[in-house]
């Protein structure tokens, strides 16, 4: 099982791998925690808001945005 700094590690590569800017990454991350957050939040998508945040907390860790 990895730890958490493995799966940031991992996070962060496939971040970095996506063909976006760093701001088009974050403005998809939120898009996508939008709609999340309009149809029913963490009660209908609670493992994939989870991921988000982890994503969020990766983006952070590699540097801005």
């Amino acid at each position: 099982m990895q730890g958490a700094d493995d799966r940031d590690s991992a996070l962060e590569e496939t971040l970095e791998s996506l063909d976006l800017p760093p701001e088009g990454v974050a403005a998809w991350l939120e898009h996508v925690r939008a709609f999340c957050d309009a149809h029913g939040g963490r009660r209908a998508y609670a493992d994939l808001l989870a991921l988000l945040d982890d994503c969020d907390r990766a983006r952070r860790r590699g540097g801005p945005p």
